[in-house]
C-alpha cells in the first residue's frame, strides 16, 4: 500500500543520467489533518544533490494520503508537486544567481 506519482520517482530515479552522487533532502513545516482511519498531509522539501559533478536544487512539497490498518499508520499515496528543479549554476530562474529577470 505504498504509491508514488511518477514525478516523485524522478528524486528517487536509479537512473545513470539522474542518480545523485551525493544528496541532502530536507522537510519542513509539516501539517496533517486526521479523519478517523484516514490522514492528509502536506510538507515542504528542498533537495540539493550532485550528479555527474554538478549541484542541481530543488523545491516543492509532498501530498500525502495515510491510513490507519490494524492499529498502524501506513502510506496510501504520496504525490510530489516541484516548484523547480534545475541545475545550482542556472539559479531556479534559469538566469545565473543574482541575476534578475528583465521587467515586462
Amino acid at each position: 500500500m505504498r504509491n508514488f506519482s511518477k514525478s516523485a520517482a524522478l528524486l528517487i530515479s536509479t537512473d545513470k543520467e539522474t542518480h545523485a552522487e551525493r544528496f541532502w533532502h530536507f522537510c519542513t513545516n509539516g501539517t496533517i489533518d486526521i479523519q478517523g482511519d484516514t490522514a492528509t498531509g502536506r510538507i515542504s522539501m528542498y533537495y540539493i544533490s550532485i550528479t555527474k559533478g554538478v549541484s542541481y536544487v530543488s523545491a516543492g512539497h509532498y501530498d500525502d494520503v495515510v491510513v490507519r490498518v490494524d492499529g498502524a499508520w501506513k502510506f496510501k499515496s504520496r504525490a510530489i508537486t516541484f516548484y523547480f528543479y534545475s541545475k545550482e549554476s542556472e539559479g531556479f530562474t534559469g538566469l545565473p544567481p543574482g541575476t534578475l529577470p528583465p521587467k515586462p
